[in-house]
């Protein structure tokens, strides 16, 4: 079974894209109004919190009914085992650690762990009520549905259609089995999807770059050092894929006598052999928090976000949207240190946050006998790393096998296989929460000694639909059109907003 619709949450970040470059307003910056279902006035159905207390140090399930902030309301015990159900009131702001799941899957949904947990825990919560997301790929073995993560996050217009290339756990030989999923308030459209089979070497490893691309790359080697760029070091946080992650501490981002507009990472690396070519490699994604904020922009349109997304049918949009996607921090900005300065090298796109992803960035040319430094930043409180790590180039275009689909079918059994052949603009449609297409793949074994990496290749784009209560506010949106770094002020001063709630329930 997979998980339900409300078991997973992102508003991706690409919806930035249908910024009105053409807005005509004035006024100053001012706060978006928090929307009834930040208020708690919403149900929660078929999510469980499991969390520790503060005070006793115990867990504690509670299946969830209602939020209303930084409450949580729902019901404790099970009756077929012979613990009565009793309701209960939780305040999050007074447990340690929390995990969002879905009861029928076992699927966590959400960990969380920080300074003013009620806060972040609650908006893990308000986000799964109003997810706005990209197709959600599961794996089915025997053992049941593994979420992988999401397709072409950030394609949020035709015109910003994006290639994906999602790494894949190790399949079995001969067959698999895939599910894309609309999980979401929104329409899907993938117009491509195939298996890609990279065999190599043990020496080697395949490894998926952030354009879509796939690169052979030696063992990877962590970093002497990793600062924030306040200097404060990090290193353990992001040198072993350990689930302890860096992420902005939104609290004291929002609290600084002067706050950063900019968050992210400075990591040093032995220097590279001569002749050789340097890729780094990011276990990261996006957070909770950079859906909340999304999801208060998508509410700045008011009823006219359908007229900006029809918009966004227009080509001549993609680049200035990805422009502004980068200014702002949506892309995450990979910058490496050469000749006295900061170059760019790349950015990533968004890669949503039900999952982490492995993914690689191939380096400019560095000199030899010189450590080398690369430089992460991105917006106030949107992404998270758990792993920074840098390899040797070994090839560019290793060969690779495309498999598509031997079945791949809708809900109500239609076979698209012919819509997801190639990229012909003609797409398979999931136009609402709960539709799937199963795919299923065929394929020869491996070679014997041979090591083989499997990717899903996609390409698409989707169409958000509007949020609950939204109030057009078009000071709001031509503050983040034309004010560079608006979106992370943007972003603290919502943080502000929930901070004050919380404090005030003390």
């Amino acid at each position: 079974m997979l998980a339900p619709r409300r078991t997973a949450w992102l508003r991706h970040t690409a919806v930035l894209t249908v910024v009105a470059f053409g807005l005509q307003a004035c006024g100053t910056w001012k706060t978006v109004p928090l929307a009834n279902v930040e208020s708690g006035q919403q149900a929660l159905t078929n999510v469980d919190i499991h969390f520790k207390e503060k005070a006793s140090g115990s867990f504690r399930t509670v299946h969830v009914q209602a939020v209303r902030f930084p409450y949580v309301e729902g019901t404790e015990g099970n009756a077929e085992e012979g613990y009565p159900l009793t309701q209960v009131k939780v305040d999050l702001r007074e447990v340690d650690s929390l995990e969002v799941y879905d009861p029928r899957t076992g699927l966590t949904i959400v960990a969380v762990v920080g300074v003013i947990l009620g806060i972040i825990a609650v908006v893990a919560l308000i986000v799964a009520l109003t997810k706005k997301s990209c197709p959600f790929v599961y794996l089915v073995t025997a053992e049941g549905a593994q979420l992988v993560g999401e397709a072409y996050s950030g394609a949020i217009t035709r015109a910003t259609q994006r290639p994906d290339l999602m790494p894949l756990p190790p399949l079995r030989a001969g067959r698999a089995h895939l599910v894309l999923a609309n999980e979401a308030m929104e329409a899907q459209y993938t117009d491509q999807l195939d298996l890609w089979l990279v065999d190599h070497g043990p020496d080697v490893r395949a490894v998926a770059t952030s354009a879509a691309g796939v690169l052979l790359v030696g063992p990877p080697r962590t970093p002497t050092q990793v600062t924030d760029l306040s200097g404060t070091d990090v290193t353990r946080l992001v040198t072993a894929r350990d689930g302890q992650l860096w992420q902005t501490d939104l609290d004291r981002a929002a609290t600084a006598a002067t706050p950063p507009v900019r968050e992210g990472l400075v990591a040093t690396f032995p220097p590279p052999g001569a002749g050789s070519r340097r890729v780094l490699e990011l276990e990261a994604g996006n957070t909770p928090w950079m859906d909340l904020v999304f999801g208060r922009f998508f509410a700045l349109f008011g009823d006219s976000l359908g007229a900006y997304l029809a918009s966004g049918e227009d080509p001549a949009s993609a680049p200035r949207a990805r422009a502004w996607r980068e200014r702002e921090g949506v892309d995450l900005s990979v910058e490496v240190f050469r000749a006295g300065h900061w170059e760019q090298a790349s950015f990533i796109a968004p890669l949503g946050p039900v999952s982490l992803r492995h993914v690689a960035v191939p380096l400019p040319p560095l000199a030899a006998g010189e450590s080398v430094r690369v430089r992460l930043t991105g917006a106030i409180g949107f992404w998270r790393v758990d792993d920074l790590a840098l390899s040797e180039l070994r090839t560019a275009e290793p060969a690779k096998v495309r498999v598509a689909p031997a079945e791949a079918r809708q809900n109500d059994g239609a076979d698209v296989r012919a819509l997801l052949a190639s990229l012909d603009g003609q797409y398979q449609v999931l136009p609402r929460a709960g539709d799937k297409v199963d795919l299923v793949f065929q394929f020869a074994p491996p070679a014997p000694g041979i090591v083989r990496d499997a990717f899903l290749f996609t390409s698409g784009y989707y169409l958000v639909d509007a949020s609950p209560n939204s109030a057009q506010s078009l000071e709001t949106l031509r503050t983040l059109r034309e004010e560079p770094q608006s979106l992370s002020r943007f972003s603290l001063d919502l943080y502000r907003k929930y901070r004050e709630m919380a404090l005030a329930q003390k």
